[in-house]
């Protein structure tokens, strides 16, 4: 994605992404075209739409952002693909496939289009995409697409492409953008979506998922380096449960709980979870699986009672509220917890092939095919994990170790899962640069035997 309308205007943008360029097109006509085309969404977006978000009715804000202009232009097509890029990919997609049917080999445009080709994993179609853009005279410096391009050329299986394209990234001297950039394209997170859902469902009468809402507002993610509180929601979110509590206040030490949890001395955790009825006689959870979550983790950070006896009290409720709740996969996360601290194998392997198959979670497909012993099992179970998560770094290391080092598209598949892995390796031992520099080494050193 180039643009965040929502953020900053579009010629301020512009001006400081494309100054100092060379374009093959009048890059002083887009600029004028694009902010003149943006003035009404802006001014939208900056009154309407963010109240409507605010509120937990992102559909309907992006309805009416959608609706604003009838004969809508190119222009309108770009500004509303990106506009919606986060909140609703499918929109967004088709939106600027539209701005391509009508400028097919615009620049801005070549390179949106493999974005939204190289985040569905189609990466022949991507890869051609970002090809068209690099040979336009605005692409062929750009930096980010070509490492874009680095990992679609290894996806693709053109492992001496990946090396050109590689190198052209320059990624020692970009390295922090290049890996900031990686977040769009393979984290498919959309809490907008997810907080929006909730807000319908306490409205509806479901004044447990009050947590589930504080839990989400308090713990908002930015990129996979930044969380925190996202404080215009939470001013909502007071507001909403102020209101809720009015009509349901037998939830109210649950909220509280849910606030205050983790600035609790051990004494007022006790007193807390005595409140909400939290100990060995009564078997039963709240219902909130951010809640329960919650009080896990603080049970166990306060050593106010082991996994086992979590478990042995609180198991049979858990498993009665994944059934209850099945599209809510925290309650999962819970059992897989205490199934694993417990070593209890059989009941996590279950509870990890629902988390895979139904939820469609790469680390329950993980910790699933980690348990397989039988070697044509694993073989079985590795090749059809890998194309439910064709970059989860993990599994492509256990295909790796399978079929390397021997075999080139499978070191080079390792490589390219890198760099979804960056969220994990940012601040560790090895970087995208050394996967890359490793990768080459081991083609290297493949073909000088190849040819002995």
């Amino acid at each position: 994605m180039i643009f965040n309308f929502s953020s900053v205007s579009a010629l301020s943008l512009l001006i400081l992404v494309f100054s100092n360029q060379v374009f093959s097109f009048d890059i002083s006509k887009f600029k004028s075209e694009i902010s003149k085309a943006n003035l009404i969404y802006e001014d939208f977006q900056l009154n309407q739409a963010n109240t409507l978000i605010v509120q937990g009715q992102m559909s309907i804000a992006n309805e009416q952002i959608e609706n604003l202009v009838d004969d809508k232009s190119f222009y309108d097509y770009f500004i509303l693909s990106n506009m919606l890029f986060s909140m609703d990919p499918d929109s967004s997609y088709a939106y600027m496939k539209k701005a391509e049917k009508i400028k097919p080999n615009h620049p801005f445009v070549l390179y949106e289009r493999g974005i939204h080709e190289h985040r569905l994993n189609n990466y022949k179609a991507a890869g051609e995409y970002y090809h068209k853009f690099l040979n336009s005279k605005f692409g062929k410096d750009h930096t980010t697409a070509s490492a874009y391009m680095t990992h679609t050329n290894l996806m693709t299986n053109k492992i001496e492409e990946s090396f050109i394209s590689w190198e052209k990234a320059n990624f020692s001297s970009n390295h922090t953008r290049i890996e900031k950039a990686m977040y769009p394209i393979f984290s498919h997170l959309n809490q907008d979506k997810k907080r929006e859902q909730i807000i319908i469902d306490i409205n509806n009468g479901q004044a447990f998922k009050l947590c589930d809402l504080w839990s989400l507002d308090l713990n908002w993610e930015t990129d996979w380096w930044n969380k925190g509180p996202r404080n215009m929601y939470l001013e909502f979110d007071k507001e909403l449960t102020a209101k809720v509590l009015k009509e349901f206040p037998e939830e109210k030490p649950f909220t509280d709980f849910c606030s205050d949890s983790e600035n609790l001395s051990k004494d007022n955790i006790m007193s807390y979870l005595a409140k909400i009825g939290i100990d060995a006689e009564n078997k039963n959870l709240p219902q909130s699986s951010a809640l329960i979550y919650n009080i896990l983790l603080t049970t166990m950070r306060n050593n106010l009672m082991s996994e086992q006896e979590f478990l042995s009290i609180f198991e049979e409720h858990l498993q009665q509220l994944s059934k209850k709740h099945p599209n809510d996969s925290a309650y999962l996360k819970t059992l897989a917890y205490l199934y694993n601290q417990t070593k209890n194998k059989d009941k996590l392997n279950k509870v990890n092939l629902l988390g895979w198959k139904e939820h469609n979670i790469s680390n329950y497909a993980v910790s699933y095919i980690s348990e397989i012993e039988d070697s044509n099992q694993l073989e079985s179970y590795l090749n059809e994990a890998l194309k439910d998560f064709p970059n989860d770094a993990t599994l492509n290391q256990y295909y790796m170790a399978m079929y390397g080092p021997k075999d080139k598209q499978a070191i080079a598949r390792f490589a390219a899962s890198q760099f979804s892995n960056v969220q994990y390796n940012w601040m560790g031992k090895y970087r995208l640069g050394d996967y890359m520099s490793s990768l080459k080494y081991e083609i290297e050193k493949l073909a000088s035997v190849g040819s002995e």
